[in-house]
């Protein structure tokens, strides 16, 4: 996607880190090899902080991958239905 992956600092903060130590974000693992943001994320979902305390959290880009699926899917099912009613 030729994306720049960074991290965002504010003071001596390290806002990445903070987010997956509270449970608010995922570490994407694709992108980044960082074992502190593993080791955080881990702590993260062993103590079902935030987004790790739902049944069935649903990574961001699984999330984005399902919702162009089913887009296409309709679109499809609209296709068909209005490519038929022109035969009634």
């Amino acid at each position: 996607y030729q994306r720049s992956v960074g991290v965002i600092w504010l003071d001596n903060t390290n806002i990445n880190l903070s987010l997956l130590k509270q449970g608010l974000a995922w570490h994407y693992t694709q992108y980044d090899k960082s074992q502190s943001y593993a080791d955080a994320e881990k702590a993260a979902r062993k103590a079902k902080k935030n987004i790790w305390s739902t049944k069935n959290p649903i990574a961001p880009w699984d999330f984005r991958k399902n919702k162009t699926k089913n887009r296409l899917e309709h679109t499809r099912r609209f296709d068909l239905y209005h490519m038929f009613s022109m035969f009634e």
